[in-house]
């Protein structure tokens, strides 16, 4: 639960224009933590509202308490073998609450925040996210009492959920006027406003870009630039006069962003398209095999919103 000292620092900086990670990474706690926050508009720390279905078992609860030597976990199978079906993280609670429970022994040996060996450790193994949380974690599973089995289940939970974000990609597809962009900018922007630097860029645009880092052998800062971005958004990727190096160029960026970081792109082609669209059979096969891992394509067909524009604006003009 977070202090009012520091649901204050969220509103103000939510004030101030920041976005949600941001403020996270700053105060080093969750994103959800801040969404909390936000959502509340207010610094006061929420009451805990206890379960009145412990309540109306009080007494048999002290009994198995005492029965099981304090073991929380088998006053909680006890329960559940009686049909009484508390939540384990709401059964302790309720425990502390009437004096049933013991100071939980502290974690690692006594540590409350992450020490540079486990660190180094983190940061070895590529366990970024969790790098990220561990600290806030830690604080947390030691306030409610988690067993290590629910701390380890929170820490791999978030990290499972980093990941399929950061290697997710949409494919949007139709013709044109069908709303591709529209759909695609919508996701961006979402993510942009939880904290997320991202990109809209066209298509002819990017290779065109991609084109002149060769004149002035930029061509690696351009890649490293583009992988980097958290959100990148590819619009109107269609049938464009590209040399053989903007598609090397583009299979390159791609290949840096694959498991990575999350891409967009709207497209009127088809898969098997992309064989005549960038030539190179073998390249492609590569690059689709990486665009279509962890994809979702969205397939769009319909009338253009445009034309039904259009012909709206028509039958005004005659009727005046």
């Amino acid at each position: 639960m977070l202090e009012t000292d520091t649901r204050t620092a969220i509103l103000e900086l939510l004030r101030k224009g920041y976005g949600t990670r941001a403020i996270a990474r700053s105060l080093k706690i969750s994103r959800q933590s801040v969404r909390d926050v936000k959502e509340s508009g207010s610094s006061q720390v929420p009451e805990i509202k206890r379960s009145q279905k412990a309540e109306d078992h009080l007494e048999m609860i002290r009994e198995l308490y005492e029965r099981y030597e304090k073991n929380i976990v088998r006053v909680h199978e006890e329960l559940e073998a009686r049909g009484i079906r508390i939540a384990y993280s709401t059964l302790t609670r309720f425990c502390r609450l009437h004096g049933m429970c013991e100071e939980p022994p502290p974690y690692a040996g006594g540590m409350t925040k992450m020490d540079d060996n486990l660190d180094q450790l983190l940061k070895s193994l590529g366990l970024k996210r969790i790098r990220e949380i561990i600290a806030h974690e830690l604080e947390r599973a030691t306030k409610i009492q988690s067993s290590y089995a629910e701390f380890l289940a929170a820490l791999l939970r978030q990290d499972y959920h980093y990941r399929q974000g950061q290697s997710l990609k949409y494919r949007f597809i139709g013709d044109t006027g069908v709303g591709k962009t529209g759909l695609a900018t919508g996701i961006l922007l979402k993510a942009l406003e939880n904290g997320y630097r991202g990109r809209f860029v066209k298509a002819q645009d990017l290779f065109d870009e991609m084109f002149t880092s060769l004149a002035d052998r930029s061509t690696t800062s351009l890649v490293r630039h583009l992988a980097n971005i958290d959100v990148l958004l590819i619009d109107e990727m269609g049938y464009l006069n590209i040399k053989p190096e903007q598609s090397n160029i583009f299979f390159k960026l791609m290949e840096e962003r694959y498991g990575r970081k999350p891409t967009i792109i709207t497209t009127n082609l088809q898969y098997d398209d992309w064989y005549g669209f960038l030539g190179n059979k073998n390249m492609v096969a590569a690059l689709l095999s990486r665009l279509r891992h962890h994809c979702f394509t969205i397939s769009i067909d319909g009338p253009s919103l445009r034309s039904s524009s259009e012909s709206t604006d028509e039958k005004m003009v005659k009727k005046k």
